[in-house]
């Protein structure tokens, strides 16, 4: 439950919020109850958790028998179960086999299964483990497809979580709603979809009459009572910000915009990942730019800085490493920061901003689980700005710290050619072209440290 509950606090914050630039009364009445009501039912639903756990323990009936007016009832044989009531105030009702009843928290929902909610009254819902619902009062719900799970909003309001998956369907005659790691809310009046708005996530609409589909990406909303119902007319209009559409009138202030989404690790950095798993760096980077607006926590910039330097947009990967590393800690704040300097050093062409950002790294991590990289890349960077004294030092602390590391006979052989080219020390470099011995590796090394030979001999020394 700690992903739900993050979710209605999140909704719970959007609410406090709205009182500085307050919502037009019909979308208060829809928002704030469904939003209170998912808080409510999720918190609720933790403590059936442990209620369920508590009668298995004491060895009462398992949570799949229902409590229906006080007495003990089985689900009927062979009717799909589809989820159950985690949260039911006074003025619920089901309706089941034409019965009406006043259902009871832990209560299992049936394919079949009607909610009627009256005034002031809610109910939460959990289809499976991963779709959470809240039908908001005066509402009516049809539990009536088990696998993939679908429900029929005929009337009244609808909060809905998601998760990956996003086979839940929402459906009227007139349209259907799905989503994908998404929370939005849906609206109906008269057996008809009026209108969904999403808070997080994305939905998908799909026009009945004529199979067109509509994507709602995060902050946007769909009035669907004004599509035209001509074909041919365009629908752009009914397609908007929450802050833009449906006008308010006079007596109304204009709709507050939504504060950012809470941060859904497991989401939109996974779908990353993945897309750069299956070489589709574009996908990923589109990722990035379109849902990724306004994220700050280190696992995505991290994802999108991955992404940018996949797709050779070096400046922006270096920028997003570095505001990683802002925020990281550990081994993910190291490994930004080196691929930052990396990417200032060889691909952009700045060893001095290279040089910043490893000494950054350097007084940050001086025990770091990447120090033998730092010191190695330090001293590279060094030899760049014409800094041949320090680039020594730091190699010479690099084979100090390491010296059967993964770069040990690569320091040697910058060294060598650092005593002989650049400090005048032909002893010095010959000490270590002579350290290297049989762990050289191949023609290319062979060839640097015959050339620092002859410059030796050349020199006499």
């Amino acid at each position: 439950m700690k992903e739900h509950d993050h979710i209605g606090d999140y909704l719970q914050e959007m609410l406090e919020r709205t009182p500085v630039t307050p919502l037009p009364r019909r979308r208060v009445s829809i928002i704030r109850v469904t939003a209170l009501a998912l808080a409510l039912a999720l918190v609720a639903g933790a403590v059936l958790l442990v209620v369920d756990r508590t009668r298995r323990a004491s060895g009462q009936p398992p949570e799949s028998t229902t409590v229906i007016a006080g007495r003990i009832a089985s689900p009927p044989a062979g009717v799909p179960r589809m989820g159950r009531l985690v949260l039911v105030t006074i003025g619920t009702t089901l309706v089941r086999n034409g019965t009406g009843r006043e259902p009871e928290p832990g209560q299992a929902l049936l394919a079949g299964d009607v909610l009627e909610t009256g005034e002031g009254a809610y109910a939460g819902i959990e289809l499976g483990t991963i779709h959470t619902l809240v039908l908001g009062p005066q509402s009516r719900l049809v539990l009536d497809v088990p696998a993939p799970p679908g429900v029929h909003l005929a009337r009244g309001a609808l909060a809905v979580q998601t998760a990956h998956d996003p086979q839940l369907v929402i459906h009227a005659p007139n349209a259907r709603v799905t989503g994908e790691a998404s929370v939005y809310t849906v609206e109906a009046h008269d057996d008809s979809i009026q209108r969904i708005a999403v808070v997080d996530g994305s939905a998908k609409v799909v026009r009945a009459r004529d199979g067109r589909t509509f994507e709602l990406p995060r902050a946007m909303a769909m009035d669907t009572h004004l599509w035209s119902p001509t074909p041919g007319i365009p629908d752009s209009a009914i397609v908007g910000r929450l802050d833009a559409l449906t006008p308010p009138g006079d007596d109304e202030p204009p709709v507050a915009m939504l504060p950012p989404p809470p941060h859904r690790h497991d989401d939109l950095v996974a779908r990353i990942r993945k897309a750069l798993a299956n070489d589709d760096v574009s996908l990923a980077v589109g990722l990035v730019e379109t849902e990724g607006s306004g994220r700050k926590d280190a696992p995505f910039l991290l994802a999108a800085a991955d992404a940018y330097k996949q797709a050779s947009q070096w400046t922006e990967a270096a920028g997003q490493y570095m505001a990683a590393s802002a925020g990281a800690e550990g081994k993910e704040a190291e490994r930004a920061l080196l691929r930052a300097a990396q990417i200032h050093l060889k691909q952009l062409g700045d060893p001095a901003r290279a040089a910043e950002i490893i000494d950054e790294y350097l007084i940050r991590f001086p025990e770091g689980a990447y120090l033998d990289e730092a010191l190695y890349l330090a001293a590279i960077i060094q030899v760049r700005l014409g800094d041949h004294a320090r680039a020594r030092n730091l190699y010479e602390e690099y084979l100090d710290h390491y010296p059967d590391g993964v770069q040990a006979v690569r320091a040697h052989v910058a060294l060598a050619k650092l005593y002989a080219f650049s400090l005048s020390d032909c002893p010095a470099a010959m000490a270590h072209a002579s350290a290297i011995g049989p762990k050289s590796n191949g023609p290319a090394m062979e060839a640097e440290l015959s050339k620092v030979e002859s410059a030796c001999t050349e020199k006499g020394q």
